[in-house]
């Protein structure tokens, strides 16, 4: 099973990066950009499934895909669940940020982050 589910990851994988940009590719792709400076916060729904099963090393630590390399067990990650899922994941976003001092790779929907554009008001 173990080696099913590897090939059927690599496989998906390559079909969503290759032919456009794709939440897979995003998830991907941020998990990239993660240093030991920096800590990431991820929204409701997809985007927890996305980074879940695409971001990579952010499973490693986890032991749900040993085959992954680059392991981020140091990153500070943070998710948030409002009423609808949706409510208030900017400004938590935010919150983390000031409150573990580090910059925050923010990984959420277009509609969360629409739902919430308001709590970047002063």
């Amino acid at each position: 099973p173990d080696v099913i589910i590897q090939v059927a990851w690599e496989l998906s994988f390559h079909i969503f990066s290759e032919y456009s940009l794709t939440e897979p590719h995003v998830s991907h792709a941020l998990s990239d950009m993660l240093v030991s400076e920096t800590a990431l916060f991820i929204g409701n729904s997809m985007p927890i499934r996305d980074a879940d099963m695409y971001a990579r090393g952010i499973v490693n630590c986890t032991g749900k895909a040993p085959w992954l390399e680059l392991p981020l067990c140091g990153i500070n990650v943070a998710g948030n669940r409002g009423a609808s899922g949706i409510d208030g994941l900017l400004s938590t976003a935010a919150g983390f940020a000031v409150g573990c001092k580090k910059r925050v790779l923010c990984l959420i929907g277009d509609v969360s982050l629409l739902h919430d554009t308001n709590g970047r008001s002063e």
